[in-house]
């Protein structure tokens, strides 16, 4: 009768014995029921417990800026600098239009059409008829016995200068 083959050395045969150990422990693992998606806390006592007033609020995620040299910042968990408000962009703004500095004079009807003498700031005489534009900035736009209307032509903004009594 013929022996059988011993085994070959200690450290194969604990070798197999640690791998049917582990095979026989992930099939123990994957027998195990599903744990519940989430848990819910017991309250030991019987009042429940009250819910918060507000939610906390949450602190805007802010990173650091570097310091002047363009380095890193030393320390990261320093609070950021608050951030001032926001400015509006006066650029894209439509532009004010300039006083108006004109003054009336007088006024010539000839039948056809009425002629309007304005004086600006430098007492200098301008002659205006309706649809006409004066000094580049203003447009006589409509004239009525009481008073004149003016058009800023950059930006349409209306000026009314009376010119006789509303009585």
């Amino acid at each position: 009768m013929k022996r059988p083959a011993p085994v070959q050395s200690p450290k194969r045969w604990w070798l197999m014995v640690a791998l049917a150990g582990t095979l026989w422990a992930t099939w123990q693992v994957s027998q195990d029921p599903a744990l519940p998606k989430r848990v819910e806390p017991r309250v030991l006592s019987k009042n429940k417990p009250a819910k918060p007033a507000s939610a906390p609020a949450n602190l805007p995620l802010v990173w650091p800026p570097r310091t002047a040299q363009g380095g890193p910042v030393a320390d990261l968990f320093s609070l950021a600098p608050a951030a001032a408000p926001a400015q509006p962009d006066l650029s894209l703004a439509a532009p004010l239009p300039p006083t108006f500095a004109l003054h009336y004079m007088g006024r010539l009807d000839d039948g056809a059409a009425s002629q309007i003498f304005l004086a600006d700031a430098q007492d200098r005489v301008v002659v205006a008829k309706l649809g006409e534009n004066v000094d580049d900035l203003w447009q006589l736009s409509n004239i009525s016995a009481t008073q004149l209307v003016f058009k800023h032509t950059a930006t349409g903004q209306v000026h009314n200068l009376q010119i006789g009594s509303t009585q």
